[in-house]
């Protein structure tokens, strides 16, 4: 089978900063990525000018803020959204080698890598991404305290809808879609980003 070539294309809107002393500026920067998400984030950045006039600025931090709660993000979690966008991508479009190839290795291990192709060739017709969230701030949203995060691991609520192969039909013709929520981490490997858990209910607290 011939494979197809998929290229992803990440528009970045430039963050266009004004020089000020001892300033506090908020910028805004928005990521679009495939299938029509939207990400937004506000990134306060304390603003310094030197004495020869060069721009000093800390790194950025990220706050979601959620009713009267306010949520720290990681600004890996942006890295993230790329891989699990690439991976439903990829899924979609019948490419389930280079899917797999974004798990980690110790989830490549649980089942093997050549079953995991297998799985996905014989039950995934097509699967688009309806959300993709942070899991802290599906938390926060049920008023749940999130948890400390663990080092070198980002959590993520994704939705999407899967047509499974030999689907039922509706009465018009077309497949019956499924809606699912999974509940995915990403680690960091070798400094790449890659998914390591699947599950289809919320992670059970580390203690």
């Amino acid at each position: 089978m011939q494979k197809k070539k998929i290229i992803i294309y990440l528009l970045i809107i430039p963050i266009l900063v004004a020089c000020s002393s001892n300033a506090v500026q908020t910028v805004e920067v928005t990521r679009l990525v495939p299938q029509a998400m939207e990400v937004t984030r506000i990134i306060p950045q304390p603003i310094a000018t030197s004495g020869s006039g060069t721009l000093v600025t800390d790194s950025p931090s990220i706050t979601i803020q959620t009713d009267s709660i306010s949520v720290p993000l990681d600004p890996s979690y942006f890295d993230g959204l790329i891989v699990l966008t690439q991976f439903y991508t990829l899924l979609d479009h019948g490419l389930f080698e280079e899917a797999v190839s974004l798990f980690s290795l110790s989830k490549q291990n649980i089942n093997g890598v050549e079953a995991d192709i297998a799985y996905y060739e014989s039950s995934t017709e097509s699967v688009k991404i309806r959300f993709i969230i942070p899991y802290d701030y599906w938390l926060a949203k049920q008023g749940i305290e999130p948890p400390p995060s663990r080092k070198n691991e980002i959590r993520y609520v994704i939705g999407k809808t899967v047509i499974y192969k030999g689907a039922a039909w509706n009465d018009n013709g077309t497949p019956v879609p499924h809606n699912e929520t999974r509940f995915i981490s990403l680690v960091l490997e070798n400094g790449q980003w890659k998914i390591d858990e699947m599950n289809s209910s919320p992670f059970v607290s580390q203690p």
